[in-house]
């Protein structure tokens, strides 16, 4: 039965034995035996692949012997398997690109077992599996949501935003935390989740230094787990500061003797003008123009100053006001002298041997 002859017969073929057999008084005679053939299942051979996510197509060739000769052999599978096609002879292909597999991170790996079965002319069979071991790539996650803020100096100091990612990679949809990153003119912090949220340091002398006319941005760059970037751009907006008045603000005059004193008052911040100024005051008169430069006249023809003696003192305040609103005063001090008397003359008439004459100079 081991002989390839005998083995090689399908079901419904046959072979003969013939033998001659002789008797003792040398008479012979024929022998013959039919040997009637059976169908042999025929034999599949198990296959392993490797492929890699999103690389070339797999193509290949599941073998099968049969001791049958010259009997046919089809193959099938029993259930779809995604991306893999298998034709009657054997011959399959499979697409490692498939939606099913994007989900394998770089290096992991998946095994797509798919049994395969091979029937010949009779009806017999075998099953053996074909392995495909998949390898995955990174897949890169693709990054949307709120990525503008906004903030305005010494005003609205934060702002916030939430992005959405997705990624088909197994255990990739999140972020990589950052805590307080520092930034130009603030920091940012972000969630896992991606939630963000900026925070405006205004005590920065960068920050502090913007006009109501400027802007400037704050970028910062946020990655996913898998190492896709994106980036978060927070605009500031520059503020009106405060003027802050300083320089020359006081001044001293002395009745009678020096009537005029002046100085220059400087302005910081976005406009160093003032609103310039003439003003009568109760002792003098106040000039300023719209650079800050001030006079002050004492008027020693005004009753209040004349009557200063040596060693009193008076002041005039005067409120100035700069191009945003602000104001500053400006005082002078005005010093008094000693001021001589002064003598009427008189003429008086009498007659004489007449009444006496009274009288006070």
């Amino acid at each position: 039965n081991t002989q390839a002859a005998i083995q090689q017969l399908k079901a419904g073929e046959t072979l003969t034995d013939t033998f001659t057999v002789s008797s003792t008084d040398g008479t012979t005679h024929t022998l013959t035996v039919t040997i009637q053939g059976t169908n042999d299942a025929p034999v599949l051979a198990a296959q392993t692949q490797a492929v890699t996510e999103d690389g070339t197509q797999l193509s290949g060739h599941m073998v099968a012997t049969d001791v049958d000769s010259g009997d046919t052999q089809t193959f099938s599978i029993a259930h779809a398997v995604d991306g893999f096609t298998l034709n009657a002879d054997g011959s399959y292909s499979f697409d490692p690109s498939h939606a099913s597999y994007q989900h394998l991170a770089a290096g992991q790996t998946q095994d797509v077992v798919i049994p395969i079965t091979v029937t010949d002319g009779s009806g017999a069979t075998a099953t053996q599996n074909l392995t495909i071991r998949l390898t995955g790539t990174n897949d890169a996650a693709r990054i949307s949501g709120t990525d503008i803020g906004r903030v305005v100096e010494d005003q609205t100091l934060s702002a916030s935003g939430q992005l959405q990612i997705s990624d088909t990679d197994d255990g990739q949809a999140h972020f990589i935390a950052q805590t307080a990153t520092a930034g130009s003119y603030g920091s940012l912090t972000l969630g896992e989740d991606g939630h963000w949220q900026y925070q405006l340091d205004n005590s920065k002398p960068e920050v502090q230094a913007l006009q109501s006319t400027d802007t400037a941005t704050d970028s910062f760059t946020v990655h996913s787990a898998d190492g896709s970037s994106h980036s978060i751009t927070v605009t500031i907006q520059g503020q009106r500061d405060n003027v802050v008045i300083g320089g020359v603000d006081v001044g001293v005059v002395k009745e009678d003797v020096s009537a005029v004193t002046g100085g220059h008052l400087v302005a910081t911040g976005e406009s160093a003008e003032f609103v310039p100024l003439q003003q009568r005051t109760p002792l003098g008169n106040f000039a300023m123009d719209a650079s800050g430069a001030w006079t002050y006249t004492l008027d020693n023809s005004r009753a209040g100053t004349d009557a200063l003696k040596n060693g009193e003192t008076a002041t005039d305040s005067v409120t100035i006001t700069h191009t945003d609103g602000t104001t500053h005063t400006v005082t002078v001090t005005i010093m008094g002298t000693n001021d001589a008397p002064v003598l009427s003359a008189q003429t008086q008439a009498i007659s004489e041997d007449g009444t006496q004459l009274t009288g006070h100079m």
